[in-house]
């Protein structure tokens, strides 16, 4: 009788061990799983703060395209009635 107590306490011993065992797997997936959301977004915000720096970029160049264009309107150039194409691709620029 004795022996068999024993072997039962020793068995859910066990048993509360393998349950922790598994809380403590949980949590630290979970912390993982954390881990990895922080740096999906951390990455998103990287990429969306390059993209919009890339836009800027763009918006900057279309800026200096249409100064060029008006500098060289003012200074009566033929640059830009020669070109073709280039008074509508302003024309786009300026309304986009």
């Amino acid at each position: 009788m004795e022996v068999k107590r024993r072997l039962d306490r020793l068995e859910n011993g066990l048993k509360e061990v393998l349950e922790q065992l598994d809380a403590n797997d949980a949590e630290l997936v979970a912390i993982q799983a954390g881990l990895v959301v922080d740096r999906t977004r951390t990455a998103l915000t990287r990429t969306t703060l390059q993209h919009y720096e890339e836009k800027a970029r763009m918006a900057k160049a279309h800026e200096e395209i249409i100064e060029a264009a008006r500098a060289a309107a003012r200074s009566k150039n033929t640059w830009l009635t020669e070109t073709p194409g280039l008074p509508t691709v302003l024309h786009l620029i300026r309304h986009k």
